[in-house]
């Protein structure tokens, strides 16, 4: 039992039973912006809407960064537009952190865990049990998801971070590239975090004392009795924690299962390459629901909760640590904020909230204040980060992939400890200057063409509905207790992503970031209004082209941008872009990205070298050490002597280094084994260059190099030995010094010079060459094209038997796998129309549980038919009551009605009356006025007269 008690103005007291003689706990409580307490704010009818939300104009398309470029003038591009923003106004060029970092304003100290979240003992367990015990209420709920993602860690690069913040606009609240401006949205946020863009207002207060006991217009409850069981757990633990109840003594107090999960360790380095392998995180995959144990059910007992109430309070009470910890930390993520219970209560009951706006607005709210702080390395501002690093993973490929099925939402997908890529400085500022890779639309809705579709709906579909908001400009707003936050959201300024064409985006009206709650109340009604009868036009798969950006948008780009890792003070000042790697007058050759490679987006490929051959795999070594792309790596092991080139006729032989050529450029060492990049995926692995044929040629080389070397018996002393291989001396003969000076100056102490062997040397790497080449080719060739390379083989064959080795374990390997091969396409072309037993038990599955899903959605949907019809049922009851009032209010209406009539009627007969007597009042005012002498003239006249009448009557005359 508890009860609750206003103290004083602004305050709630939380008793425990009826007497309130005992110590309390006092909250401050505010007054809502919803419900039947709710407080009655100025709403503005000047909501900001447009009829029309896009628009085509005929214009020429540009490719971001490339001003050279124009194409497409009467192509009719297809526009986002803005109603908070200015189209006539042109901002000045932007000042980032970057810039003032680079002019010495700014420095970066040691970055700490900015929005990293705090481990806490039992969370992951209970959300377990929760997503087990309540998993179809909240897919129901549209709620699944974010709890789901709550289940991991999101680890982050400093180095990305950093660079990110330096690319950061508080002015537009995105981040600025050589392209255009990016940012995060709305739907960026549904798709990586699984947050309801729809729902109701996210209203974060302490109730009142009255709002306890109010009700709504229906009758029922204002605040779900759960919330008042939550508002009881909280003075309990308040009363040995000093007001202060910690997010850890929540959990440990409602959650009484067994441990599992242990604190996450922390990572001793970065891996380039790939992730680690032990994640440190729960494995997603969610057990069956078990029986409770005696010992979890005491909470239910020593709270009084009643039967029917304990697993909506169950859940309610972890809805509020869920809010607290992941959704929204604020100020301090390791403490509960008792203005969730509200809230918690609410969804636990069944009622939505919208999530992705109050969460968004607190992102832009932390970056900005983030790079506006003096040392922005602090930390001391928290917001839900982990929601950054899932878009910078979804849009930039910061992080690994997590192995397995965690797909959904997509943040999950790289989660875990060393989840993040290593990036130098270098690597993440290149990265973020040119975007290369992006894909800026790959979560737009795809239409096949386009479509213009008019919000005139009065119940529209969610999912439109939530689109429809997400590329509307408006303003962000989040209520927590006194802390109001209001930030402009403009995703016309990224319209890419939406896959609009894009144009220039105009200076914002009205830079409102602070208000009261009057401005909160207005700028929530204008995101959520629907059935507006504003139209938009969708893009199709034609507005997903190369060229995404007008000629007009270029331009005015190229003037406000700078790039803010430039150490240059006067690219600023000039208003000129620096040259980003895209650019064709960088010196250093990139070759394309593969979105298969394992390491970060832009990592160099790998040459390939033969295995067999000692020289080769020093030189592999040697490539691979250090290397940069393409630039050439530095000798690192002194101690190991130079290996001298073969050369033939005085040229090197392809794939070697000479210690005479230290800075030989990458494309003249292997010029010839691979004349261009190699194939970047299984279709493309016999187009083009092969190389197969580049291994031809390498083995025709050897062949013209052995019908030159065979004829020498022996070599003089002025030649001397210095092109052959280390491996062409005996045991324990030095090489002469590769140095031509000192070759002269000391006589050769070659005296047996061993043909044979130098011959079989050349021979072996020729060959080892070849075979690389082959199995290389074969690794990469798909089955279905495999049988095309015979021709090519035969011609490696025919080199091999040129070289004098036995060839045949090779080729008769070869073959084999290719007959196998054969076999294996003609099996699947014949069972191309069936499937495996195990591929149909997995699809059976998996429409199993989507069954189930459904059957469960449809029994809640069922469950919920029932109280609506018990609902329904009740307001038939109420019309019939009603119906009866409304007979008895007809009589009585009809009665006085009749009352009217007869006072109507005697109305009429005073109006005549009144008539009367105003005609008789006339005739007295005509009358004349005497005076008071003839008035008893004429009195005693009348006496008189009457007199004279007496003596007449009494008159008697006759005899």
């Amino acid at each position: 039992m508890v009860s609750f008690k206003k103290t004083q103005k602004g305050t709630v007291t939380i008793f425990e039973g009826k007497d309130k003689t005992k110590e309390g706990t006092t909250l401050l409580a505010r007054p809502p912006l919803t419900g039947p307490e709710r407080i009655l704010v100025s709403l503005s009818e000047n909501l900001t809407q447009l009829s029309s939300w896009s628009t085509q104009i005929r214009c020429k398309l540009s490719h971001p960064g490339d001003t050279s470029i124009a194409q497409d003038p009467d192509f009719k591009a297809l526009v986002l537009l803005s109603s908070t923003h200015d189209d006539s106004a042109t901002p000045d060029p932007f000042t980032l952190l970057g810039h003032q970092i680079r002019a010495g304003e700014v420095q970066w100290n040691t970055l700490k865990g900015i929005g990293e979240l705090p481990f806490v003992a039992g969370y992951w367990e209970w959300t377990e049990d929760i997503l087990s015990r309540h998993g179809t209420f909240l897919k129901g709920m549209r709620m699944y998801d974010a709890v789901f993602a709550s289940l991991f860690t999101y680890d982050r690069h400093p180095s990305v971070l950093r660079a990110f913040l330096e690319c950061w606009c508080s002015s537009t609240n995105s981040m600025h590239t050589s392209i255009g401006e990016v940012s995060i949205s709305l739907w960026d946020l549904q798709n990586i975090g699984g947050l309801p863009i729809a729902g109701q207002f996210y209203d974060e207060v302490v109730p009142s004392a009255k709002e306890f006991s109010s009700k709504n217009p229906d009758g029922s409850p204002a605040l779900p009795p759960t919330c008042q069981y939550l508002f009881l757990a909280y003075h309990r633990l308040c009363k040995g924690s000093k007001g202060v109840v910690k997010i850890s003594a929540w959990v440990d107090f409602w959650f009484k299962g067994a441990s599992k999960h242990e604190k996450p360790v922390k990572k001793a380095k970065w891996n380039k390459t790939m992730r680690q392998e032990d994640t440190f995180n729960p494995s997603g995959k969610i057990p069956s629901i078990q029986a409770r144990k005696v010992s979890e059910e005491e909470v239910f007992d020593r709270l009084g909760i009643e039967k029917t109430m304990q697993e909506k309070t169950y859940l309610a009470a972890f809805l509020a640590a869920w809010l607290c910890k992941f959704m929204l930390p604020l100020e301090n993520a390791t403490v509960m904020r008792p203005g969730v219970f509200r809230i918690a209560s609410k969804m636990a009951k069944g009622e939505v909230f919208c999530l992705a706006a109050p969460i968004l607005a607190s992102i832009y709210r932390g970056l900005n204040e983030t790079i506006s702080s003096s040392d922005p390395a602090t930390g001391n501002v928290v917001f839900p980060a982990h929601y950054l690093y899932g878009w910078l993973a979804e849009y930039f490929r910061t992080h690994f992939c997590t192995p397995g099925e965690l797909n959904r939402p997509l943040m999950v997908k790289y989660s875990g400890q060393g989840g993040a890529r290593h990036f130098d400085d270098l690597e993440v500022q290149a990265l973020f200057r040119s975007c290369k890779g992006v894909v800026l639309h790959h979560l737009a809705m795809k239409l096949p063409q386009r479509e213009r579709r008019v919000d005139d709906s009065p119940s529209p579909n969610v999912h439109n509905l939530e689109y429809l908001i997400s590329i509307r400009s408006c303003y962000l707003t989040l209520r927590c207790e006194g802390y109001l936050v209001i930030e402009p959201y403009a995703p016309h300024r990224f319209s890419r992503q939406f896959g609009f064409q894009q144009h220039l985006p105009g200076q914002l009206k009205k830079g409102v970031r602070d208000g009261t709650l009057s401005d909160v109340m207005n700028h929530w009604r204008s995101y959520k209004r629907y059935n507006t009868g504003a139209a938009v036009t969708l893009p199709g798969r034609d507005n997903l082209r190369k060229f995404s950006i007008t000629k007009a948008y270029d331009d005015w780009w190229l003037k406000v941008y700078s790039d803010p890792f430039s150490n240059d003070s006067s690219a600023l000042k000039s208003k000129k872009r620096a040259v980003s790697p895209r650019d064709n007058s960088s010196k250093v050759q990139r070759r394309k990205p593969n979105s298969h490679d394992s390491g970060t987006l832009h990592r160099p490929q790998q040459l390939e070298t033969p295995k067999r051959a000692e020289v080769e795999d020093r030189l592999s070594s040697e490539r691979n050490s250090d290397r940069y792309w393409k630039h050439i790596a530095r000798d690192k092991d002194k101690s190991l002597p130079p290996v001298n080139p073969l050369t033939v006729a005085g040229t090197p032989l392809d794939g070697f280094r000479s210690s005479s050529q230290p800075h030989l450029c990458e494309e003249q060492k292997y010029s010839n084994l691979e004349a261009t990049d190699e194939p970047q995926g299984s279709n493309d692995s016999i187009q083009g260059p092969s190389s197969l044929d580049l291994a031809i040629k390498m083995g025709q080389q050897k062949k013209k190099m052995d019908e030159i070397t065979c004829p020498t018996p022996h070599l003089s002393a002025g030649d001397g030995p210095s092109h052959l291989p280390l491996s062409s001396f005996g045991k324990g003969v030095t090489p002469p010094s590769s140095n031509p000076v000192s070759r002269r100056a000391v006589p050769s102490i070659v005296t047996v010079f061993d043909t044979g062997s130098t011959i079989l040397s050349a021979r072996r790497i020729a060959a080892s060459v070849l075979d690389d080449k082959i199995k290389s080719v074969l690794g990469k060739t798909p089955f279905e094209k495999v049988a095309s390379l015979r021709p090519k083989l035969q011609e490696i064959y025919d080199e091999l038997s040129t070289l004098r080795l036995d060839y045949s374990p090779l080729q008769t390997q070869i073959e084999k796998y290719i007959q196998h091969v054969a076999d294996y396409v003609s099996m699947k072309t014949n069972f191309a129309s069936g499937i495996t037993m195990e591929e149909k038990a997995r699809r059976l599955a998996g429409v199993d549980q989507h069954l189930t899903d459904a059957q469960a959605l449809n029994g809640q949907a069922t469950q919920r038919a029932q109280t609506f019809r018990f609902e329904l049922n009740g307001i038939d009851a109420k019309r019939v009551k009603l119906k009866r009032e409304l007979g008895l209010l007809d009589l009585q209406a009809k009665k006085l009605k009749e009352s009217i009539d007869g006072v109507d009627a005697e109305r009429v007969q005073n109006d005549q009356a009144i008539t009367t007597l105003q005609a008789e009042r006339a005739t007295v005012e005509a009358t004349e006025v005497m005076e008071r002498a003839d008035m008893e003239a004429t009195y005693n006249l009348e006496r008189l007269l009457k007199s004279e009448q007496e003596d007449i009557q009494n008159l008697a005359w006759l005899p």
